[in-house]
Order: structure tokens, then sequence, then C-alpha cells
């Protein structure tokens, strides 16, 4: 059993489950302590007269507070995931939507709000410092990396293209993080929409360049 499982054995031995609803209510509220404030002001007190509760709760459902931070960055992740979802569901069956609506899903007006953005810095800053919480960014970072790898393989398939996709990925992962950046610093929402397109553009001409009548670059002949 996991330090962080929600599930605890009491004195005499018997497992009482963790409440899901007040971990899920931790949760939020630590989410809207951090966008509100800011991590440096994060405290367990803050947490838990925004959830209504005791710190008692904290201490019982999770082992320390980076556990707490690291549930919260994973309830992130899953709102993003759970949009990506729902963009994929929307889009047609075409690789270039479906590439086109996940890219878009994490540049909304609900992950480009001032207090939602400064709270996924703020937890990149804090990852620096504490190592669970680094895990779990690297986990996390590593599963949207995966399900963007999955689109561009597909749309490279048949192409030739595919030794090239790791290429992609990290050019399109570098460069969504830097337009997170950009868009706190300057706000032009023209400007990430147009960068958007370019990075699906990119993809298009490098992995399926017969499909957007260019030559691309073609496979990469050297060996990995």
């Amino acid at each position: 059993m996991s330090k962080d499982d929600p599930e605890r054995i009491t004195p005499g031995g018997f497992v009482r489950p963790r409440s899901t609803a007040k971990r899920q209510e931790l949760i939020r509220a630590t989410l809207r302590v951090l966008e509100r404030e800011g991590w440096s002001r994060l405290t367990a007190r803050k947490v838990v007269a925004e959830a209504g509760l005791s710190l008692g709760h904290i201490t019982y459902n999770f082992p320390s507070m980076d556990a707490l931070l690291a549930a919260s960055y994973r309830q992130l992740a899953e709102d993003l995931r759970a949009a990506s979802d729902a963009a994929d569901a929307g889009a047609s069956g075409s690789v270039p939507d479906r590439l086109a609506a996940f890219l878009n899903a994490a540049f909304t007006e609900e992950f480009l709000a001032p207090g939602h953005l400064r709270m996924r810095i703020d937890l990149w800053s804090a990852a620096l410092a504490h190592p669970e919480l680094a895990q779990t960014e690297a986990e996390l970072y590593d599963c949207y990396r995966q399900r963007l790898t999955l689109l561009l393989s597909a749309l490279a398939e048949g192409h030739g293209t595919e030794v090239r996709v790791p290429d992609i990925t990290d050019t399109i992962m570098a460069a969504l993080d830097g337009l997170w950046l950009d868009w706190a610093r300057r706000r032009d929402s023209l400007a990430v929409r147009r960068s958007l397109d370019t990075l699906i553009d990119l993809a298009r001409v490098s992995l399926a360049p017969e499909e957007t009548g260019g030559h691309g670059a073609g496979p990469d002949p050297s060996p990995r």
C-alpha cells in the first residue's frame, strides 16, 4: 500500500478507507488558494479554511503537504486530459484535426486565465525544490508527451517519416511551454493561435508531406 493510498490501517488492524470526498475538497481548495495567492503563500491553514475543514483532515488524508501538492498537480493534469478528450471527441476523424484539437485544448480561456497560468508556473517552480512534486511533474509531462507522440505517429504512418516523430515531439513540447510563458507576459491571443497553427503545419509538412503538397524534410537517414 503506497503512502498516498486512500486507505488507512487503524490500530486494531482494520482497513478504513479515507474519505474520497474530503480528499477531493482539499485538492480543489489547494488549487483555489494556489490560483489566488500563489505557491509561496500556500499554507495548510489556508487550505483547510478554504475547504471549510479542520487541519486534521489534511493529516488524515495526506502524509504531507507535498503529497497534497502532488495530488493537486495530478488534478490539474486530469482537468487538461478531460478537456483534450472532449476536444478530440468533437474533432473529425482525421489525424490533423485531432492533433489540432489536442494542442488547442490546452490554450482555451480556462487554461489561459491569469490565476490558473500562475498556478501552473508556480508548480513548475515548486517541483525544483520538492522531490515528490518533481516526480509527479515528470510523470504527467511524460503522459502528455506520450499522447502527443501517438498522434504524431499516426500522422507519419504510411509516409516513411516515423523516424522524425521524436524530433517533432520535442519541438512541439518545448514550444507549448514557451507559449504558456509568452501568454503570461504578453497576453496576445492572436500570437498564440498563429503559433499553434504553425506547430500543426510543421507536423504535417514534416510527417505527411505528400498530403500538404510539400516535400518535407523526409526521413532522417542517420542512425539512432
